[in-house]
């Protein structure tokens, strides 16, 4: 037996400067504190045919447990983990033969003990199966010429809304640091009901200088109830959109390190890249936390030039925690 040990160090960095009065998601008008806090590590036993990485984990709470759902990258098994009993309790299997196979899975989404989503980058397709692996149904998830390829990730999630809407994020097929890059659409919602794909958002206008953040391209994607809200790496506003209205409102949840990001050049070398990447503040993700209400918005921090940090991790951040207000 391996063990797989789960460390999650809490850095809460709490950034303020409220410059409208009606935001229903902002700062709290606090102080700047530098937490550090490190909770107990969570280790749970795997055997040998499971890898100890894993591309896309959830958590998942039925009427009496609480699990840790993960994708072994091994072969596509999902794998339920009792938070209580450290132990695996479940696992979906897929056949990777035969007409009904399911490969390469790089997502899912538990919809209810009966039900769950899984999707592949690599076949631009969705699954809607039971938990025994069969498929209920199955959908290409609109490839085409601007948008070919899936983008998902622990960040990017999938997602879906009751009773019948699956949302996802495709990968504008354009240049990033050229006009025009999110001109195409970007979320799409899939109805279960009728079968049928609409786009639901784009973000047109946007300068992709405030979208590349150096040496790579990211953006932060959760879903909210009934709104998409979206983050952009050199972009101090976040975005929201709600799915019944259609409306789309930006709120500032800039971080107090600092005040202005300047925008990546167009058209520099690979190199000037890592520098820029290097030398600069850049927003990462955004996380909807629904027990506490509240979303977590990544920031990364600049290093020496010299530093060869790794284009997705190696930098230190912080992390802003923004509210949601009623009304």
């Amino acid at each position: 037996m391996k063990s797989y040990k789960i460390i999650v160090p809490i850095i809460l960095i709490w950034a303020c400067n409220l410059s409208r009065e009606d935001h229903h998601i902002v700062h709290k008008n606090l102080n700047l504190y530098n937490l550090k806090q490190m909770t107990d590590p969570l280790i749970i036993p795997i055997d040998s045919n499971t890898s100890f990485r894993s591309s896309y984990l959830d958590y998942y709470e039925n009427s009496d447990k609480s699990y840790l759902v993960y994708l072994s990258n091994t072969n596509s098994h999902i794998l339920f983990f009792d938070l209580a009993t450290k132990q695996k309790t479940y696992e979906i299997t897929y056949p990777e033969e035969g007409p009904g196979r399911i490969t390469q899975i790089d997502a899912f989404k538990i919809i209810n003990q009966d039900s769950v989503i899984v999707v592949s980058l690599n076949w631009n397709r969705g699954w809607l199966t039971d938990w025994e692996g069969n498929i209920l149904n199955d959908f290409a998830l609109k490839p085409d010429e601007t948008n070919p390829y899936l983008w998902v990730d622990n960040f990017k999630r999938i997602d879906f809304i009751p009773p019948h809407y699956f949302i996802y994020n495709k990968a504008p097929y354009l240049k990033a640091n050229q006009p025009g890059f999110w001109d195409n659409p970007i979320t799409f919602i899939y109805n279960f009901d009728d079968q049928s794909t609409k786009d639901v958002f784009t973000h047109k206008g946007k300068s992709a200088s405030k979208i590349c953040a150096g040496a790579y391209i990211r953006y932060g994607f959760t879903v909210a109830n009934d709104e998409l809200i979206y983050s952009f790496g050199l972009d101090d506003n976040i975005y929201v959109k709600s799915l019944s209205s259609g409306n789309v409102k930006n709120f500032y949840a800039g971080s107090d390190y600092c005040k202005e990001i300047p925008n990546m050049k167009v058209g520099i070398e690979d190199l000037e890249k890592r520098i820029f990447f290097n030398q600069n503040y850049a927003y990462r993700h955004i996380i909807y936390d629904p027990f506490r209400e509240v979303y977590y918005r990544f920031v990364l921090h600049p290093i020496p030039e010299e530093d060869n940090a790794d284009l997705l991790h190696g930098k230190p951040f912080s992390i802003i925690i923004l509210l949601t207000l009623r009304s």
